[in-house]
């Protein structure tokens, strides 16, 4: 697998884990234990969401090694164990874990997947900038009266122009790609 298709999974499986933690923090949002322990159809909801966590968990240590590697903060094997016992060992569910989890170790993993993004993002954006410097004055000219380029954003992607000539005319368009709309983080 290329380094561009890990990381579009990585921020797919990402993406998955941070839904999925949100969905069940909303789950029991408001909601005390006792309830918890007494509401099946939201035990039903959460335990789902912590095995497509622990899922995408694994797939990320297995596909994308370098990434988990990288990021030892996370408890990439914790995440995957979890859901391997509550997908084969469904009726021996410790829910007061599955609280716990939800109540002190989701938030916490969230916050973790966040700063990543931020960080990412904050990264894709630099090399953005080089970019358009990059291609916008590549022999480090003034940009003077012969060299006309621009940089053009639109649905998250920037399309740089290149209209180096005297008749304003654009002559050469180089690739698009994107700038945080698909995020490998």
């Amino acid at each position: 697998m290329s380094t561009d298709e890990s990381g579009l999974r990585v921020g797919d499986y990402v993406a998955h884990m941070l839904e999925a933690a949100r969905l069940a923090r909303e789950y029991v949002q408001g909601m005390a234990k006792a309830d918890f322990l007494q509401d099946r159809r939201t035990q039903q909801a959460v335990v789902l969401n912590l095995i497509t966590i622990g899922e995408a968990a694994g797939r990320i240590v297995s596909e994308c090694k370098a990434f988990a590697t990288a990021h030892p903060e996370i408890p990439w094997a914790q995440m995957r164990g979890m859901r391997n016992r509550m997908a084969h060992g469904y009726f021996d569910i410790d829910l007061n874990i599955v609280w716990d989890t939800v109540q002190s170790s989701l938030p916490n993993l969230e916050d973790r997947l966040r700063q990543h993004r931020r960080r990412q993002r904050h990264s894709r954006r630099q090399i953005s900038a080089q970019t358009v410097s990059a291609h916008c004055n590549p022999k480090g000219n003034d940009g003077g009266p012969n060299t006309k380029c621009s940089t053009r954003r639109t649905a998250g992607t920037v399309a740089l122009e290149d209209a180096c000539n005297n008749s304003g005319r654009i002559t050469n368009t180089a690739p698009r790609f994107t700038t945080g709309a698909i995020s490998p983080c």
